[in-house]
């Protein structure tokens, strides 16, 4: 795992942890909240368009750091507002409730990285993603319109095959 990431996830926890304390966002989080989107970006970037790996684990790959991703943004458009409006404990609650999940998927997924999914690991992936998305939704973090903006239509019909393929792995096994 790449020790900037895992630095960045220590600082952005480490002030949750002192916001929570002192019930009042710091500005500094925004920050830190913008370098971890910029760097699941690019993970997400490098899955969409990698052709060395498995269409059906770069996809799943990709699905986590996209959700990933679109959290963090979420998230730091979230604290934003909160600097501005003032609304700084339910802002620090929320993320207090989410940012566990999405280090917990950030830490799988890096994991996996570079090895080829099983059906059970791309199962575990799907539940860590759908767990994240139910506490984001749950927090008010959860990515709403432009989602799947910058994807194109054959790119989503090319993930809807390779997440057909995986249902169909995951089903013959059982």
């Amino acid at each position: 795992m790449g020790s900037s990431e895992i630095d960045l996830f220590g600082d952005i926890l480490g002030l949750l942890d002192s916001m929570d304390k002192a019930r009042k966002v710091d500005e500094s989080v925004v920050g830190k909240l913008d370098q971890l989107a910029d760097s699941l970006s690019r993970s997400e970037v490098f899955w969409l368009n990698n052709n060395d790996a498995k269409p059906v684990d770069a996809f799943m790959l990709f699905h986590a750091f996209r959700n990933l991703h679109g959290i963090s943004l979420e998230a730091k458009s979230r604290f934003a507002v909160a600097i501005a409006k003032h609304e700084n404990p339910r802002t620090v609650d929320d993320a207090m409730k989410v940012f566990p999940s999405v280090f917990s998927l950030f830490a799988t997924v890096k994991s996996l990285e570079g090895q080829p999914l099983t059906p059970g690991l791309r199962s575990m992936i799907v539940s860590r993603i759908q767990m994240l998305r139910g506490t984001a939704a749950g927090a008010n973090m959860l990515p709403s319109e432009g989602e799947n903006k910058g994807t194109s239509q054959p790119e989503i019909r090319e993930q809807a095959r390779a997440l057909a393929e995986t249902a169909q792995e995951i089903l013959s096994e059982a």
